[in-house]
C-alpha cells in the first residue's frame, strides 16, 4: 500500500463520474473537510494476500501521523494513482472499509468515494510534516508475520560433527582436542 498525507487547511471534493461499473455509492455534490489530515491512499495487489494486516498497519500510520499534527480529523481519499500495481477493487474498498471503521473510534472520518473520477482542491499547510508519504504491505504491518516464518519458528535445529572415524557426536560432546578451527566453527 501506499500512502500521501496531506495535513490540509481544507479540502474540497466532488464525485463527478463513475470511473468503475461497480463504483460504491456517493452522494451528490461537494464536500468539504476543514483542519483535517488528507491521506491520499492506494491498496495494492501485493496487499490482497492479508487485507486484515494492511488496514491495521495504515490505521496505525494515519493515526501516528495525526497524532505529530495534531490533527482530529482524517479524509481517506482512495488515489489508485500512487500505484503501478493496483488490488482489484473488491481489495481496495475492504481495505478502507476496515481502516475507516477502525480510525472512527478516535478520529472524525470522512471517506471519498472509491471508483469515481473526482474533482477535488487541497489547500496544504506548509510546515515540515505536512507532506509525508508512506509504502507497506502485510509483511510490514506490526505484529504480523508470514505465515512462513511462522512456521519456521516452530522448527528446531540440531548441529552434529561426523568425525573421520564415522561416528556422529553432539556438538556439545565432541573432544576438540587438535580441532580448534572446528570449535570455533561450532
Amino acid at each position: 500500500m501506499k500512502i500521501l498525507t496531506l495535513h490540509s487547511d481544507f479540502i474540497r471534493f466532488e464525485a463527478k463520474k463513475k470511473a468503475l461499473k461497480d463504483a460504491e455509492e456517493a452522494e451528490k455534490g461537494e464536500h468539504e473537510v476543514k483542519e483535517c489530515l488528507v491521506v491520499l491512499s492506494s491498496v495494492e495487489k501485493r496487499d490482497e494476500a492479508n487485507p486484515d494486516a494492511v488496514a491495521k498497519r495504515y490505521v496505525d500510520e494515519a493515526e501516528d501521523i495525526a497524532g505529530q499534527v495534531k490533527a482530529d480529523k482524517i479524509v481517506i481519499y482512495p488515489y489508485v494513482h500512487l500505484t503501478n500495481t493496483p488490488s482489484s477493487p473488491k481489495t481496495a474498498v475492504e481495505v478502507l472499509d476496515k481502516a475507516e471503521a477502525l480510525l472512527k473510534k478516535n478520529f472524525e472520518v470522512v471517506r471519498s468515494p472509491f471508483g469515481w473520477y473526482k474533482s477535488f482542491t487541497i489547500s496544504c499547510k506548509g510546515h515540515p510534516l505536512s507532506e509525508l508519504s508512506r509504502e507497506f504491505g502485510a509483511e510490514d504491518a506490526k505484529g504480523e508475520e508470514a505465515e512462513a516464518i511462522k512456521q519456521e519458528r516452530k522448527l528446531t535445529s540440531y548441529w552434529h560433527i561426523l568425525a573421520p572415524d564415522g561416528k556422529v557426536y553432539d556438538v556439545g560432546k565432541f573432544d576438540y582436542k587438535g580441532s580448534e578451527n572446528l570449535k570455533k566453527f561450532a
